[in-house]
This record gives structure tokens, sequence and C-alpha cells, in this order.
């Protein structure tokens, strides 16, 4: 409700005085006087910048009349609370909102203090805008959120049983966990940025370069393998996966990934090409199977007697390529006393596509040689049994 801006009848005459006006003038804060109904009597400067309205404007007004409607109620509750206890001679408004002439509202704080002219009682109400100072609350509470992530994160990171590492928009890496300093043995300050490319072997290197810069533009997960650098002087190959990372508004901060050390998996491959090598013109039926019964290896032989490309039968279980009920009932069981570091033997009739029916005999023994690099594979070795070629 707004009186018309000549109503100062309930002004006090020593208002008239300019001392009087001069005090609140000189408050940092926007100042009312307010009589018992609400009504502001007096109003400085600071008021008038805060609301947007002039002097006139505000005066004669009712105070909860510069409210949003959801506070009004509220806050004439406390005017007229604290009007009625002249014991209580300060009091604070929290958690309220001011309303501006452009109709936008802002949070405030609020003060009341009592004045006493006469037998006249008024209440002086201080409001400050809580804006920037709210921001600032608002801001520290979120650097503090994500502080705590962060160190939640690098505690988990420092733990965790592989290598990762952070980069930032800018494509330059901000953070390496405890486990990848310790592979390289390098500190923090050495691999920030780009230098821990430095590690990466010469024959990688460029290649590693390129995958994560295309990727980076195109905001794309990647995966590479490459040789990096052990603290024993010694390269190890490393399976590295980057992902980009967004922030909680969805903007893009940059990538984090994780390396696992698969140089022992390089090795045993680089072990089964060598024996892919020395007996694929074998004469026997020759395969490695996993512990998966997944056939990792199968020479020449392998896949004639099959009537089988190699490339159909490596990758496949061994289910997929014998008759699953012999697999079942006879190889499984077999495979299974051999991953149990058996060397294993038995004669069976099979009906192979090329020459005929007839009696083999499978060797099946671990691979030794490759369980320390990988889980037990076995080495499976096929021919026709001593009793047939004597019978031939």
């Amino acid at each position: 409700m707004a009186i018309s801006p000549g109503h100062h009848s309930n002004v006090p005459a020593e208002w008239a005085d300019t001392n009087c006006q001069a005090v609140l003038e000189a408050a940092p804060d926007a100042m009312f006087v307010v009589n018992r109904a609400g009504e502001i009597l007096a109003a400085n400067l600071q008021a008038e910048r805060l609301y947007g309205f002039s002097r006139e404007q505000l005066i004669g007004r009712v105070v909860e009349s510069l409210l949003p409607a959801r506070f009004r109620e509220r806050h004439r509750q406390h005017r007229e609370h604290f009007m009625a206890n002249p014991e209580t001679q300060f009091m604070q408004v929290p958690g309220i909102f001011a309303l501006r002439s452009d109709s936008s509202d802002f949070p405030v704080d609020v003060s009341l203090s009592r004045l006493t002219i006469g037998s006249e009682t008024f209440a002086i109400s201080a409001i400050r805008d809580t804006t920037e100072r709210l921001r600032m609350e608002e801001l520290k509470r979120s650097e503090a959120v994500l502080r705590e992530s962060e160190e939640h994160f690098r505690l988990l990171a420092d733990t965790a049983p592989v290598l990762i590492w952070q980069s930032g928009k800018d494509k330059l890496c901000t953070y390496f966990n405890k486990p990848w300093l310790d592979f390289t043995g390098r500190s923090m300050e050495e691999e920030l940025g780009d230098g821990w490319a430095e590690g990466v072997h010469p024959e990688e290197l460029q290649k590693c370069l390129d995958t994560y810069t295309q990727s980076f533009e195109r905001r794309e997960k990647f995966r590479m393998e490459y040789r990096l650098r052990h603290h024993d002087g010694q390269y190890r190959w490393i399976a590295d996966i980057g992902v980009p990372r967004f922030n909680q508004e969805g903007a893009f901060a940059g990538y984090i990934g994780i390396g696992v050390d698969i140089n022992e998996r390089k090795l045993a491959e680089d072990k089964l090409r060598e024996y892919e090598r020395a007996v694929e013109a074998a004469e026997e039926m020759i395969a490695v199977v996993d512990r998966e019964y997944r056939i990792l290896l199968a020479n020449r032989k392998y896949a004639t007697m099959r009537n089988m490309a190699k490339e159909e039968i490596l990758g496949r279980f061994v289910h997929e390529v014998l008759n699953k009920g012999v697999f079942e009932a006879v190889v499984k069981p077999k495979l299974d006393e051999c991953f149990q570091g058996n060397v294993v033997r038995y004669e069976m009739k099979y009906t192979y596509p090329h020459p005929w029916r007839e009696t083999y005999l499978s060797r099946i023994f671990p691979l030794k040689e490759l369980q320390v690099f990988l889980e037990p594979l076995a080495f499976f070795r096929t021919s026709l049994s001593a009793s047939v070629w004597k019978s031939r």
C-alpha cells in the first residue's frame, strides 16, 4: 500500500532537523524510519539506490510493499512483535527478499532498531543487499565440496592398482596418481603438462600423441597401447584408456585416463606367435586352448582336418569347433585335468571331414612357459594313434 508522497503527519518534528536526516545519509546501508502502522516516514539516498524509487515514492509506503508477496506477512509479524515489546531494542529478520521498482527481487539482511521520541516509538530499519555475499558463500561451499571431492578422488586414485592421469581443456596433464609416479620413478612436477611424454618409447610416441590429440579434439573415448619407461630403466607395455570428462554444468573439462601394465600379456602374445610359427607345418593337429576353453592357436593341419579356415577357428570356443557332446563328455574333463598341471593322454575315434573315421591319440599338457604371463594354457596335440599306423 502506498501513501501519497505528501503524507508526513506522523513524522516527528525532530526529523525536520537536518542533523537527524544527516545521520541516515551517513549510514552505509539503506535506511528507513517506520511508524507503528508500518509506514515509511524517512529514507536515505542508499534506499533510493537500492530499491530504484525516489524518496518521494518511498515515503508514505507501507514497508511490506517493498517485499515480494511471499514474505509480507512474515515481515509484518516480525515488525508488529518488535513494536509491541519495548524490552526488545534490536531484531533481525532472517531469510528475506526485497523488491525493486522493476519488480525484480533480491536477498537482503534486515535489522530493526527501536527509536523513542517523546511518547512515540519508531523502528529504524537497516537493509543490506546480500546478493554478493550469498554468491561468495555459495562459491565457497562449492569450492569446499569440490576440494572434498578431489581429495576423495585422489585418495581412491592413489590406492588403485592402475595408473591414473587427468588433463585440462588445454590438453596438458594436471594430475598423476601415486602408482603412476611409482611406476615411472618421476615426480609430479616432472610429469605435469606434457612431461609424461618423455617416458614414452620413441617408436610409439608420435602415434600416441596423434591418438590423444585427435580424440581430444573430437571429445571421443580412446584406447592406445605404448611402451612407458619403468623406474628401472626398462620399457613396459601399457594399455591406456582415456575418456572426456565434463563438469556439473555439462561443459567439457578435459580427460581422465587409466593405464594398465600389460607387459606380461604382450610377451605372452609374442611367445604364442613363436609357437604358431614353430607348429604351423607340423603333420599333427595342434591347438592352444585357454582356461575359458577358447582356441588361441591352431596350426594348418588342425584347420585342414576340421575342414575350416583358421579364421573360423581362432577365438572360438572348443565346443563350437568340436561336437558339443564330445566336448562335454570327454574333452572338457581332460582339459580341466590339464589345467591342474597334469599331462593327459587319451585315444578316441573322431569323424573328421578328412580323411575318414579313425582313432586318434590326443595329448594335452600345460604350457608352463606361458603360465607366468597368462592364465593356464593347454597345448592340444592330436595324431593318428600308433595302433592305426601299425595296422596299415
